[in-house]
């Protein structure tokens, strides 16, 4: 609310007229934030279930299985049955759509005090490179004000060029995962995670040992498997290799499963999406956004003429 001080005489009186100072108010996100201390709690209980799969499967311990072949005995590591808690695919989707209310939440609150001929607005999100045909992009640039435009523009997904970085993704899962919800369609599923070398190496059969390889099917992918490796037939039984370990210490990923098509690979470089980094990346981007709403409208309000300057976090 904008308030004005003036000094005018009225008709006929030499007494001038004294009105209200000048006095704006910031715009309140405090619904915003409280909605955020929400989205860190559900990330922390994705981050505890999935531990929980990891401490399973380290309990269990890894399945081995060998062929012996052209004088060769070929050892295969592959994760234990995994059991995916059924709850953790609804948090999942619940972390993205309260990320999506905080982004839209902040958005609205802004609007209804800078911008109130913007009508229905929403926090717009683009995919990766193309924000300028999104539609609530152009209403966003057309209405708000250009530090809070601002605020809108440098958190968009991009490629940071020439290094092909990607910077603001996070963007992209938020709005793609807090849709897939409507459907019911977010699936968080095991995959195992390579390893490249033995805990404890015997110096013996250091030289003798060719990881990779086997008789195995490499088609379609094996997603449990972690590491094949073989040896001399005469060098090594299956005990003593299985003695060894692969070095990895986290032997399982778990990711989200989509329909395929979902998720493009222009729109999400890195695939599959993998649920640790979503998990911890969330939080990190609405809470940039918020906290570059408040400096921007800061900035405005104070009538500041030094170029505004909002914070990144690192490859959010």
């Amino acid at each position: 609310m904008l308030l004005r001080r003036a000094c005018a005489k009225s008709a006929g009186s030499s007494v001038p007229r004294a009105y209200p100072a000048l006095v704006v108010t910031e715009v309140d996100l405090s619904d915003s934030y409280e909605r955020l201390r929400w989205v860190r709690s559900l990330a922390a209980r994705v981050r505890t279930l999935s531990e929980q799969v990891s401490a399973d499967v380290r309990r269990a311990g890894l399945q081995c299985d060998e062929v012996v072949a052209n004088d060769r005995r070929h050892v295969r590591f592959r994760l234990p049955p995994v059991e995916v808690p059924s709850e953790l695919g609804f948090l999942v989707a619940d972390l993205c759509v309260n990320a999506r209310s905080c982004l839209d939440m902040a958005t609205e609150e802004v609007v209804a005090s800078r911008a109130p001929k913007w009508r229905r607005p929403q926090f717009p999100i683009g995919g990766l490179d193309n924000a300028e045909r999104d539609g609530y992009y152009k209403a966003a640039r057309k209405h708000l004000p250009a530090p809070y435009f601002q605020v809108i523009a440098e958190a968009q997904p991009y490629t940071h060029e020439p290094l092909m970085f990607h910077q603001n993704l996070t963007a992209v899962l938020i709005h793609k995962l807090s849709n897939a919800n409507k459907h019911r369609n977010i699936t968080p599923v095991v995959h195992a995670k390579m390893g490249n070398g033995l805990n404890s190496p015997d110096p013996r059969l250091a030289g003798l040992i060719e990881y990779g390889g086997g008789p195995w099917p490499t088609s379609p992918r094996d997603d449990m498997t972690v590491m094949t490796l073989s040896v001399p037939a005469g060098e090594a039984d299956l005990d003593k290799l299985v003695a060894l370990e692969p070095t990895t210490s986290h032997a399982l990923t778990i990711i989200l499963d989509t329909r395929e098509g979902m998720y493009p690979w222009r729109e999400v470089p890195w695939m599959p999406i993998r649920l640790d980094p979503l998990v911890s990346k969330v939080p990190l981007y609405v809470q940039m956004v918020l906290d570059n709403f408040r400096t921007a409208d800061r900035w405005a309000t104070r009538g500041e003429t030094y170029p505004l300057r909002l914070a990144t976090y690192g490859d959010v």
